[in-house]
C-alpha cells in the first residue's frame, strides 16, 4: 500500500494555487482522426511525482489500433472550466499488455507521465496525490469521482463537464469490482475508485478505476489491479 500525499510547497506546506483542497482528479482530453474525446484521470503518489492513472481505453483505441493523440490533463476541472493549472500535456503513456494485445477488459487500466515542472516540482506537489492499494476483496467502502456524460448518477447533471461523486460499496464479482444499477456513462471512464477517502483532504487510496458498464447485468465494472503490473507500468514511464 502507498499512502496518499498532500499538496505543498517548500515555504507554506500548501501549493501556491487558487484552490484550498487537494485536486488530484481531473479531465483527460484526447483526440483521434479529427474527433475529440474526454475521460477522467487522477494523480497518484509516486517518487517521480508526475504519474497519473486512468482507463486503458482512454489511451489506446483498439478499433483504430492506435494510441490517442494530443492527450492533455486538467486537474481540478469542473463546471466546464479548466482547473487552476490549466491543461498539462502528457509526455508518455503505458497500458497493460493484456489490454494492448488482447483487448482484455479485465485489464482496462493504464498510466500517463505528465510533462510538468513548476519551480522544479512535479505535479503531485500542486494537486496532491492518491495513494494506492491492491486486492481489497468485497464490500469495499468506495468513493468514485469523474465526469459522467450520460448515465444515471444521482445529484449530478451528467453533462460531461461537471466533476461528480458517488459513494457506497463495491462488490467483488467475476474478476471485477462492481456496483449494481450504477451507470456513469462516458466521460467518467478512468475515474478513480477510492477507499479510505478523506473529504476534508479530498484524498484517499486508489484501488481501481471505472472501466465500463455491463448492460447485461446492469452493473459498473472496475478492474482488479495486479500489483506487479502496476509497478511495472510506473517503471515503464519513469525508466
Amino acid at each position: 500500500m502507498q499512502p496518499f500525499e498532500r499538496k505543498y510547497d517548500t515555504k507554506t506546506g500548501v501549493a501556491n494555487v487558487d484552490q484550498p483542497k487537494n485536486f488530484p482528479v481531473g479531465m483527460l482530453f484526447m483526440s483521434l482522426n479529427g474527433e475529440d474525446f474526454t475521460c477522467t484521470a487522477s494523480v497518484i503518489n509516486t517518487d517521480d511525482g508526475n504519474i497519473g492513472a486512468t482507463a486503458a481505453h482512454c489511451l489506446y483505441n483498439h478499433t483504430a489500433q492506435a494510441y490517442f493523440q494530443n492527450v492533455m490533463f486538467s486537474p481540478g476541472y469542473d463546471n466546464g472550466q479548466p482547473g487552476p493549472l490549466g491543461k498539462v500535456p502528457i509526455a508518455k503513456m503505458a497500458i497493460t499488455p493484456e489490454f494492448l494485445n488482447n483487448d482484455d477488459n479485465e485489464f482496462d487500466w493504464g498510466m500517463v507521465l505528465f510533462n510538468f515542472n513548476m519551480e522544479n516540482l512535479p505535479l503531485k506537489y500542486y494537486t496532491g496525490a492518491l495513494g494506492w492499494a491492491f486486492q481489497l476483496g468485497t464490500n469495499v467502502p468506495t468513493t468514485i469521482q469523474g465526469y459522467p456524460n450520460g448515465g444515471n448518477l444521482p445529484n449530478c447533471p451528467n453533462n460531461g463537464q461537471t466533476l461528480c461523486m458517488w459513494q457506497g460499496q463495491t462488490i467483488l464479482s467475476n474478476d471485477y469490482y462492481t456496483v449494481r444499477d450504477l451507470n456513469l456513462g462516458e466521460g467518467a471512464s478512468g475515474g478513480p475508485l477510492i477507499t479510505q477517502y478523506d473529504p476534508n483532504l479530498n484524498l484517499g487510496l486508489l484501488y481501481s478505476n471505472y472501466a465500463s458498464f455491463d448492460e447485461l447485468n446492469d452493473q459498473l465494472l472496475g478492474p482488479i489491479y495486479d500489483a506487479i503490473e502496476f509497478h511495472a507500468l510506473i517503471g515503464e514511464l519513469t525508466l
